[in-house]
């Protein structure tokens, strides 16, 4: 086959490739967002002078020199007993790092800024630990919303970063049900049921992917580019899934994680979504179950339900086969 037939053959298959498909589908990938959160999402103290960590993280933050960062709290349920340096920047003297609890009670300011301004960083990570410790109260169950009543992020050139955040909650003895704040509505569920007050949550065995979805709305319309928070924890009461996401342009944001095939996993699990609306902390739980064996018949999963999946591939499928085609041909033009 001479050169001319092998570039005929490579036309005719793109030609054909692009009638069948003319065009590709278009990416439902939200533009890069800047988003700082408080890990976990929800801490609920049992013991008088019980001491907990929080972190406050910072993710996909391009060209960043420094920050200012005011954490309000209940001072009659909680005290700051320590303050640290988060591992985003690098330790004095290549930063400034100060933070103060005693000029206003019940807020702490934390400021950081590179001692160099001219070299920024990008990324994700901690900017601060702060260890919280619990004050006796009397009352079975109250909660202390742990709000970030303002966050400014600067760039090398000192100019301010566009961002969003989402605060915390702590409880006291045990956590309390989400009121309605003033339309503020924030539902999550599974793939498999929960939508709604009240709802079933599903059923789901070892090694199986849950997806979490949030829906907000506010007086009925839903909140967009809003970052939610997510936090899971299994039948033993740990911590294993802390994320955060952001609601596309019906309000909605989903995080997966695949359940441990381990026998520690089976029992009931929980997960809550958290975030801010209209300048208040709304949450939502739900709990679902975790079995070790298969149901009879497998899983009940509708693609619709399922987001995560890569609409891309038949297309990669028919790329890759377009070149393993022309280097065919490629190798038979040279043979004599």
């Amino acid at each position: 086959m001479s050169r001319s037939n092998v570039a005929a053959l490579f036309l005719a298959l793109a030609c054909a490739l692009f009638i069948l498909f003319p065009t590709f589908p278009t990416s439902h990938a939200q533009s890069s967002w800047v988003g700082i959160s408080i890990n976990p999402s929800v801490y609920i103290a049992h013991q008088k002078n019980e001491l907990f960590n929080i972190t406050v993280n910072i993710d996909n933050v391009e060209n960043f020199s420094g920050y200012r960062l005011s954490l309000t709290y209940n001072n009659s349920l909680l005290t700051v007993a320590q303050v640290f340096l988060g591992s985003f920047f690098a330790a004095p003297p290549k930063s400034q790092f100060s933070f103060d609890n005693s000029t206003t009670p019940g807020s702490l300011q934390i400021n950081c800024s590179l001692s160099n301004p001219a070299n920024p960083i990008s990324g994700s990570g901690i900017l601060a630990s702060v260890t919280f410790k619990a004050l006796y109260v009397q009352n079975s169950t109250l909660e202390s919303p742990l709000k970030l009543s303002q966050s400014v992020l600067l760039d090398s050139k000192l100019n301010p970063i566009v961002h969003d955040y989402v605060d915390a909650l702590y409880f006291w003895n045990s956590m309390e049900p989400d009121p309605p704040v003033d339309g503020r509505l924030l539902d999550v569920y599974t793939q498999k049921g929960g939508v709604g007050e009240g709802q079933p949550d599903g059923n789901f065995t070892l090694a199986e992917v849950v997806y979490l979805t949030t829906s907000v709305s506010y007086n009925g319309n839903p909140v967009q580019s809003k970052l939610i928070a997510f936090q899971v924890k299994n039948p033993l009461n740990q911590t294993i899934v802390i994320r955060t996401a952001i609601s596309d342009m019906n309000g909605m944001a989903t995080v997966s994680f695949k359940i441990p095939n381990d026998v520690s996993s089976v029992g009931t699990w929980s997960g809550i979504s958290v975030v801010d609306i209209a300048q208040e902390v709304v949450w939502d739980t739900i709990t679902f179950q975790v079995n070790a064996i298969t149901p009879v018949g497998g899983f009940s999963i509708s693609l619709s339900e399922t987001p995560r999946f890569n609409v891309l591939l038949p297309y990669q499928i028919m790329v890759f086969t377009l070149i393993l085609a022309f280097v065919a041909a490629k190798r038979k033009a040279k043979q004599p």
